[in-house]
């Protein structure tokens, strides 16, 4: 398991600052306490300030760059909570300045996986939750 996610998450042609922000992001929006520990431990490591942690908790993305708001933009769409999201046209034209149709999908596909372990994750009573998580109790 162990292999598969650094294969998946740490490996390809998106970066890790990218792959960092978006899975905070999904935790966040997920409530997985154990996956937000870990994430904060992540994006404060490659030198995001908390500042703009906590922003992001506020779904302010105004202290990040344009490609970085996307990225947390596409979490938000990918989210286990958010049953409808899309990547609408104007999102994919914001991606699209900064990453190609390859790098767009290995974003998609690196969200997605991740949310698939979230939902086996809670499924199975791994994970802490936070309070404010949607998914159930523990």
């Amino acid at each position: 398991m162990v292999q598969f996610y650094q294969n998946i998450f740490f490996d390809g042609r998106v970066g890790e600052k990218h792959k960092q922000l978006s899975r905070l992001r999904l935790s966040m929006n997920h409530g997985c306490r154990t996956c937000n520990l870990q994430n904060l431990i992540g994006v404060g490591n490659i030198g995001y300030s908390q500042e703009q942690i906590d922003a992001m908790w506020r779904q302010d993305y105004s202290s990040f760059t344009e490609d970085e708001q996307a990225v947390m933009e596409l979490a938000d769409e990918l989210a286990l909570n958010n049953p409808h999201g899309e990547l609408t046209p104007e999102l994919h034209a914001k991606l699209r300045r900064h990453f190609n149709e390859q790098e767009i999908l290995e974003l998609g596909l690196c969200l997605s996986i991740i949310v698939g372990l979230v939902k086996l994750s809670f499924a199975f009573g791994l994970v802490e939750k936070e309070d404010y998580c949607e998914f159930g109790t523990q």
